[in-house]
């Protein structure tokens, strides 16, 4: 997966910024380390900041969402050049909140002053690139009851400098999972607008709690969500590729019973009818031949490897089997859990271990087969 990092030295101040407020106006006491820390936000705003070690850095925040939803979810984002020091965290909690305080300039004024609105959704991403724990409340309020600044106007797209939408996608950044259920709330509320409803794809899909795929399922068919073949497959660990044919109608290859489809979500909600039988008999069957393998052909290695991908090739529905073959002593079966939730275990687990974090956690990675969005009652 793409992955990258921005981190240049910052020279800091041996105390921490201290704002202030004033009822004729936005001014605030500033120290100098606050101030380098608004100097770096405005480079992000008003132009291009110069790049550090190559990779992903945050996307400038002038470009909205755009190009960050297209990326995948499991894609590790570092904060801006010059935000990337833990002291920037009230600051940034501040210019979230308040918007920046700066001057007069001809640049920040025009287009309605939505610049300092653009400031305010930088801040929120740099606040969940930073992974920082004092940032999830304030987040959150901010998904749950931000606004846009008084005097500011929206521009040509308005959506783009919504700051509830960024602090959405600020959330799935910081990997605290109380967010999950408020995430959700929002994208099951349909008095909320479509693109803020449509930005809390990519924070769920990242948290891979499978209790949110029938929600998003069903979202995903109603708001025609661009990338969700991404958001599921990163979560479930299976890639459903559909194929389009006359009059933009699709077959997904893996489910010939559906025949031609006007939506490929379908074949995500079939999935969470018939997922279960078909992983459970991909497995037991790949599995049967791999032991066989194992123990009468061991220098074959290509063979096992064949029936070991086979038996993971539905990915997260397979997890239950493998804990059962865990629990009765098929230790060799350990990397393989490993590798479907991508590190959740440590690569040397031994089988206590396994089956302790799996009744620890088992609820957020079981597939709720034959469970619809109105069904499911686990995230309310």
């Amino acid at each position: 997966m793409v992955r990258g990092a921005i981190c240049l030295t910052l020279i800091l101040a041996l105390t921490p910024p201290v704002f202030a407020r004033t009822d004729s106006g936005d001014t605030r006491e500033v120290s100098a380390q606050t101030e380098s820390y608004s100097d770096a936000l405005k480079k992000v705003v008003l132009g291009r900041p110069k790049r550090g070690a190559p990779g992903v850095p945050l996307p400038e925040a002038k470009w909205g969402l755009r190009r960050h939803i297209k990326l995948a979810p499991d894609t590790d984002f570092r904060p801006n050049n010059g935000l990337e020091d833990r002291d920037a965290v009230p600051y940034l909690i501040d210019v979230m909140r308040n918007g920046p305080a700066w001057k007069d300039d001809t640049r920040l004024t025009a287009y309605g002053g939505v610049a300092r609105q653009i400031a305010r959704c930088s801040a929120a991403l740099n606040l969940g690139a930073h992974k920082d724990p004092r940032a999830f409340e304030p987040l959150l309020e901010t998904l749950e009851h931000g606004e846009l600044l008084a005097g500011v106007s929206w521009g040509n797209h308005p959506s783009d400098y919504d700051i509830r939408r960024h602090a959405a996608m600020a959330l799935g950044m910081l990997g605290d999972v109380r967010a999950v259920d408020p995430l959700v709330s929002v994208l099951k509320n349909r008095e909320n607008d479509r693109d803020l409803r449509l930005a809390c794809m990519w924070p769920l899909a990242r948290f891979r709690d499978m209790r949110t795929l029938p929600v998003m399922i069903e979202a995903a068919d109603e708001l025609d969500v661009p990338y969700y073949h991404t958001y599921f497959s990163y979560m479930t660990g299976i890639w459903f590729e559909p194929e389009y044919g006359r009059e933009n109608r699709a077959w997904v290859k893996e489910f010939p019973e559906l025949g031609q489809i006007k939506s490929p979500v379908k074949g995500w909600r079939h999935w969470l009818k018939v997922g279960e039988h078909l992983a459970t008999e991909q497995f037991d069957e790949h599995y049967a031949k791999w032991k066989e393998v194992k123990q009468t052909d061991p220098e074959i290695e290509h063979a096992i490897r064949f029936h070991y991908q086979k038996m993971l090739k539905y990915g997260v529905a397979t997890l239950p089997r493998l804990i059962e073959r865990i629990e009765k002593g098929e230790t060799d079966l350990i990397s393989a859990v490993r590798e479907i939730t991508s590190g959740k275990v440590k690569e040397d687990a031994t089988r206590r271990e396994v089956l302790d974090w799996w009744d620890k956690n088992k609820e957020r990675w079981l597939i709720p087969f034959g469970k619809s969005a109105s069904e499911d009652s686990t995230r309310q």
